[in-house]
């Protein structure tokens, strides 16, 4: 049995400050999937508008092009992922006691009880994980025209394998009998070097879910791209290197398979990602409020320099509830500091997230969504000139939707559905993508202004 009859709903949905995350289900009332949820009051029509040609905007009434489906059989892939590294835990005597701890360390917002150790946080990923994974690999497909943008050409050495060397001697001693020049540029090659497509991420608060949807990406992309790869950094204050190095090794290993099952079977059994150098990860033990912009560099590596693809998956309404407006505005500024030109910001939360800040003896509860536009599109209500640009660059939307579906493949006609070991449901979230541009291209496109105000 794997999938609930309803969906999670609920208010808390990310990472303590840039750390460990709470999922958006712990405390959450069951409802229809049926219903689309969404109760937000739609732009003023001069703001959409303005915007058509660069936004892609859902409001209660919008029909939209769907994200791809992930098939079945994909599906049951990346569950299985899930339960082979972690079947020590999800078959484990205590599982469901230290699941019911989990839990209401979560309702109790004890975030270091929650994440404090490696069982919890296992029991976690294998919770709530793997639903996560395949929505956020379907939003990753979703975005593909998008992701072109950021996807660079990298150099690499080809391998040299032990025929491809006999083959060389074997040339060199052919050649001892030709003239110095014709020998030393019978030797010369280019095959050596060649290049192959790489998306670089950087994931803020990210874990399990992020590593495993990427890897669930690059194999739905292998028909289209056979050799793109991908580069992916997670950071979370959350101690979650001995997950991430399993699961990892999970997606470029071969998966257990019986003995006893047939040969095409055991034809077929191969792994998610081959080679294994189609993807590497690396994992950062940080609270991202602390990274500054130096931080936020060290972090992006060698990477720093090159487009790269952020992602905040159900971390930033926690970042702006739990931090405070002004830390977590000062973390995008930080951001947008720090990335190269051309680099893209993908926002995923749960719908109608809502983040509260006092001001005197009175506080009050502002969407995330208009929070994030706030902080990045900035602009002079009267002249529609951009205010929010940090050392000439400022964020562009690219899309955004306010209430969307991932839902887990069903069984139909007497066709068995999903197999995980405990029950899995389907999720619903907002997603917010933007662009980082030079401050003149802005400037070019929102020529005559607007106000982003609700």
């Amino acid at each position: 049995m794997v999938q609930g009859n309803c969906a999670a709903k609920g208010n808390g949905k990310g990472n303590h400050g840039g750390g460990s995350r709470r999922p958006s289900s712990h405390r959450s009332r069951k409802c229809n999937l049926n219903r689309n949820g969404s109760n937000q009051q739609r732009r003023p029509q001069q703001q959409a508008a303005n915007k058509q040609d660069t936004i892609r905007e859902e409001d209660e009434d919008e029909q939209y092009e769907p994200f791809p489906q992930i098939d079945k059989k994909h599906q049951q892939i990346i569950l299985n992922v899930f339960r082979d590294t972690f079947s020590d835990v999800l078959f484990s005597d205590t599982f469901t006691s230290t699941l019911q701890a989990v839990k209401q360390a979560l309702y109790e917002r004890e975030f270091a009880k929650a994440f404090g150790d490696a069982e919890h946080l296992a029991v976690y990923a294998t919770r709530w994980s793997p639903t996560r994974a395949l929505c956020y690999s379907s939003i990753l497909s979703g975005l593909r025209q998008h992701l072109d943008s950021v996807i660079v050409e990298e150099e690499v050495k080809a391998e040299i394998t032990p025929e491809t060397q006999d083959e060389t001697k074997t040339t060199t001693d052919e050649t001892k009998e030709e003239d110095a020049l014709a020998s030393q540029t019978a030797n010369l090659t280019l095959s050596s070097q060649k290049t192959v497509p790489k998306l670089n991420i950087l994931s803020i608060g990210g874990g399990p879910a992020e590593l495993v949807a990427l890897g669930s990406f690059l194999n739905q992309q292998t028909p289209i791209t056979p050799n793109l790869s991908s580069s992916i950094t997670l950071l979370d204050s959350a101690p979650y290197t001995p997950l991430i190095t399993s699961l990892h090794t999970s997606l470029i290993s071969t998966p257990p398979i019986s003995k006893y099952a047939s040969a095409a079977a055991k034809a077929a059994n191969v792994p998610l990602l081959s080679p294994a150098s189609r993807i590497s990860s690396k994992f950062i033990q940080q609270d991202a409020l602390e990274l500054g912009p130096q931080g936020i560099v060290s972090a992006l590596g060698e990477k720093k320099d090159v487009p790269t693809l952020v992602t905040l998956l159900f971390t930033l309404n926690e970042l702006f509830t739990s931090s405070g407006i002004g830390a977590t505005t000062r973390f995008l500024l930080d951001m947008t500091t720090s990335l190269s030109l051309g680099s893209l910001l993908l926002v995923v939360d749960s719908p109608g997230s809502y983040s509260e800040t006092t001001l005197g003896k009175e506080s009050k509860k502002y969407p995330m969504a208009w929070l994030l536009d706030r902080v990045l599109l900035a602009a002079d209500p009267k002249t529609g000139k951009p205010t929010a640009v940090v050392e000439g660059k400022k964020w562009k939307k690219l899309e955004t939707r306010k209430s969307s579906w991932f839902r887990l493949a069903e069984g139909r006609n007497g066709e068995a559905g999903l197999d995980y070991p405990i029950a899995l449901e389907n999720m619903r979230y907002q997603l917010h993508l933007y662009r980082l541009v030079g401050e003149e291209e802005v400037d070019s496109e929102e020529e005559g202004g607007e106000s982003d105000e609700e």
